[in-house]
């Protein structure tokens, strides 16, 4: 953290100066962003017990696309073939095996499950996507798909760590984890559903992971 303030106040960029240009601003959040990225998972191990058996993300369909190809560029993929390819995982056909070994995410994984065993999104069946983005603190305007992926949580491959706020680095809700947690919870976002019965979001339990290729997980994928 101390590396963070340091690049925050030595920065050439008159951060807080009016008349500040758009590229300023824009270049000190990059180097903000460039430091976080140097301390991450350093929140400590997730304690829970029994540890969670299954892990779910939930994330846009065209962010993990996004994601996806930069986190595997070197191969060349290109947005037509992992859309195909997503169409046909979430219409039931395994993960396929030349994507085996490829990366889930571009940067380390922001994960939720369910603190009685069940599965990760077994909380939000009855609702839709602005509920389960709400309870998960992330943002549904203009949201048009969401990805749910769940896959088996196995300790010889994954670590799940309490988020700090340099995992978190400008996400739209975080709140630290309290000391002495087990694991972080989320911070909601506003009631979702109608006006005059409006439904309130449940804070989830709440873990980041370095992230990984689909091998050994079981990763499903459905879409919202």
């Amino acid at each position: 953290m101390k590396r963070v303030l340091h690049t925050v106040l030595l920065h050439p960029v008159p951060r807080y100066r009016i008349g500040t240009s758009d590229a300023e601003t824009e270049a000190l959040h990059d180097a903000v962003i460039k430091e976080f990225r140097t301390i991450k998972r350093k929140g400590g191990l997730v304690k829970t017990k029994p540890a969670p058996r299954s892990l779910g993300r939930a994330v846009s369909q065209t962010v993990f696309v996004k994601q996806f190809l930069k986190g595997n560029r070197s191969l060349l993929l290109c947005k037509k073939d992992v859309m195909d390819e997503l169409d046909k995982i979430v219409s039931g056909d395994a993960i396929p095996r030349r994507w085996q070994d490829l990366y889930m995410s571009q940067h380390d994984a922001w994960v939720t499950w369910d603190p009685d065993g069940d599965r990760p999104f077994a909380f939000a069946q009855r609702h839709g996507i602005a509920f389960i983005c709400s309870c998960l603190g992330l943002r549904y305007k203009d949201l048009q798909s969401l990805l749910l992926l769940e896959y088996r949580n196995d300790p010889s491959l994954i670590q799940l760590f309490r988020a700090t706020i340099a995992d978190a680095e400008d996400y739209w809700h975080y709140e630290p984890t309290l000391h002495g947690s087990d694991h972080g919870w989320t911070k909601c976002g506003p009631k979702t559903g109608p006006i005059k019965r409006p439904i309130r979001p449940v804070p989830r339990p709440e873990a980041v992971h370095e992230r990984r290729p689909f091998r050994g997980l079981n990763v499903a994928i459905s879409r919202l």
